[in-house]
């Protein structure tokens, strides 16, 4: 779900052509596996593999850092990520970027957030030129939010429900 929505605005906002098969490879050798590749000659940069997570802060491998600084998970998870899949997505010509949800609501790193602003910046100052205003543009961003907040509510429930069932 959160693939298809991210996907979906940035082919909205950007004609960026989502590709999200299944075994989508971020080395030409190695076979990890990515999330999403965004192709948009309107995005710099104009090839972005995303490789999405949800991570909990309160789970033992995080919450030591996270009680000390709420932007350490994002952080140590980027890490992680790009230790996986960053070397070869470059060796495919594309930028790598971990796309990080805390089952707190959060999201990161900041670099992602920045990124997500990013796919709205065209169509806000075509709005602002045209009518003064930027309230459509910001509205989709703020849905496009509601949205992966909602996927992690869904995602959370999911995961709780697992704790409790066989």
């Amino acid at each position: 779900d959160t693939l298809k929505i991210l996907s979906k605005s940035a082919a909205y906002e950007t004609g960026a052509e989502p590709e999200l098969r299944r075994h989508l490879s971020s080395s030409l050798s190695s076979g990890t596996k990515i999330d999403l590749v965004l192709t948009s000659f309107r995005l710099i940069p104009s090839s972005v593999t995303l490789d999405l997570t949800i991570s909990c802060p309160f789970l033992k491998a995080h919450n030591k850092k996270a009680v000390l600084d709420a932007s350490s998970l994002f952080l140590t998870r980027e890490s992680e990520k790009n230790l996986r899949h960053l070397e070869g997505e470059i060796a495919q010509g594309r930028v790598f970027m971990a796309f990080v949800l805390s089952t707190l609501g959060g999201i990161g790193p900041p670099s992602t957030v920045e990124w997500i602003d990013s796919l709205f910046s065209e169509s806000r100052s075509q709005e602002f030129k045209a009518t003064g205003s930027t309230y459509l543009t910001s509205s989709r961003r703020t849905f496009l939010l509601q949205s992966l907040h909602a996927c992690i509510v869904r995602a959370c429930a999911r995961m709780a429900t697992s704790l409790v069932d066989p």
